[in-house]
């Protein structure tokens, strides 16, 4: 499977800015931030939809080993692909230059 596109530091804070996150389900939540590095929602929603979606406490700590959060995620979940993220994303993204993938 394809890696998925990082988005960039002005594509993350377009992301942050739009609150297109506050939308979101939990599950959608961690498809999208469990699979891009930078942060593009507040940390304890990001946790808080962790938590929900693995139905147990994650600690702060596990999130400094993203593949394993990603393996139990996958568990249970498949992978989201590159268009899956950025359909996510799209309309926010477009505000900052067409990004989009098809």
């Amino acid at each position: 499977m394809t890696e998925i596109r990082q988005l960039s530091y002005e594509e993350a804070i377009v992301v942050y800015d739009s609150k297109v996150w506050m939308k979101w389900t939990p599950e959608e939540i961690v498809k999208f931030q469990l699979y891009i590095e930078r942060l593009c929602l507040p940390f304890d929603i990001f946790q808080t939809a962790v938590e929900v979606v693995f139905e147990r406490p994650v600690f702060t700590h596990e999130f400094a080993n993203g593949d394993a959060l990603r393996e139990e995620y996958e568990r249970k979940y498949q992978k989201p692909s590159n268009e899956d993220i950025m359909k996510m994303v799209y309309s926010q993204l477009k505000v900052i230059g067409d990004y989009y993938e098809s």
